[in-house]
């Protein structure tokens, strides 16, 4: 079931994936101007708003449910395609290749439409992101967590 999406990285859960949002924060803050006066404090002036920045982290799970057996087993080759990418159409992605695309992403620095449900959140620029690996299957990356700042794009 697709959850949302910033650009073409798409938030979904199965019975056997989970690539979901958790934590989703949003701040905002204004600019002002301090004008001194002779006597007293400053006047402030109201300047605008600066550009609005979320961060939430986005977890990614693999369960070994349709994984090839043969795959699984340790190899001298690199274990790049230890799911069955032959399955149906729009197969599984893997948890790595998600990462990698999610890095790129950033790595860009260009701005992403941003849908959470049915509701438009605008364009964002991933201004950092963190990823902490916690599940591992001869090399292959089955659990994830990757935690992402994005400013508002205008």
């Amino acid at each position: 079931m697709r959850i949302g999406s910033l650009g073409d990285v798409v938030f979904s859960v199965s019975n056997t994936d989970l690539f979901t949002i958790e934590g989703l924060s949003r701040g905002r803050s204004v600019s002002l101007a301090a004008h001194s006066v002779m006597a007293g404090l400053p006047k402030l002036q109201h300047l605008g708003r600066e550009p609005d920045s979320l961060s939430f982290s986005v977890i990614l799970h693999q369960s070994l449910w349709r994984a090839k057996p043969a795959m699984l087993r340790p190899s001298a080759e690199p274990p790049v395609a230890a799911f069955d990418i032959h399955a149906a159409p729009g197969a599984r992605e893997s948890v790595d290749s998600r990462l990698e695309k999610i890095l790129r992403m950033a790595d860009a620095g260009d701005e992403q439409p941003l849908v959470f449900g049915r509701r438009y959140w605008g364009l964002w620029v991933i201004k950092s992101a963190g990823v902490e690996h916690s599940q591992f299957h001869n090399g292959i990356t089955l659990s994830a967590r990757v935690g992402l700042e994005l400013t508002e794009y205008n």
